[in-house]
């Protein structure tokens, strides 16, 4: 398949491969994903489209401006330039304001489908406990590997 030179300019599309292909997408994460929709599939990992799961229009709103946010800080970490520490602790702040707005979706997320907030660390794999209440993880099963997940924070840790 020909890569669109243009496709940064148009907006992004995920291709079917890359859209989740469970019977029902049983457990949700809020994940940023380099796309316009941040709601993946915990085991499968790959997104959910939100017609699936039926959001509500104001949920919509408040996902797509997270999702916006939360890009904004993973570009100037990716950069690896003069923002990349300040950038990496908006994604880490255990009590911040990005982290925050993120449990606040997974909160409604959950009203529809159990949710969970994907926890951004270049050193997941170094968390003993959970990195907001220093809990137990407990270790979930996917299609791409074991998570860890803080089910009173509701977060998940890649492995």
């Amino acid at each position: 398949m020909e890569r669109d030179p243009y496709l940064r300019l148009r907006g992004f599309v995920t291709p079917t491969e890359d859209l989740c292909d469970c019977a029902e997408p049983a457990v949700l994460q809020l994940m940023y994903a380099l796309t316009s929709n941040p709601i993946c599939c915990l085991y499968c990992n790959r997104e959910v489209p939100p017609e699936r799961i039926d959001l509500s229009v104001e949920l919509v709103d408040q996902v797509a401006s997270w999702n916006s946010l939360y890009g904004a800080f993973y570009t100037l970490w990716l950069d690896s330039g003069e923002w990349e520490a300040f950038a990496v602790c908006q994604l880490q702040d255990p009590q911040g304001r990005l982290v925050q707005a993120g449990l606040d979706i997974v909160h409604e997320l959950s009203k529809v489908r159990p949710a969970y907030l994907a926890w951004h660390s270049d050193e997941a794999k170094k968390h003993e406990g959970c990195p907001r209440c220093d809990g137990e993880l407990d270790d979930v099963d996917t299609r791409i590997g074991t998570r860890h997940r803080c089910e009173s924070c509701r977060i998940v840790l890649f492995a």
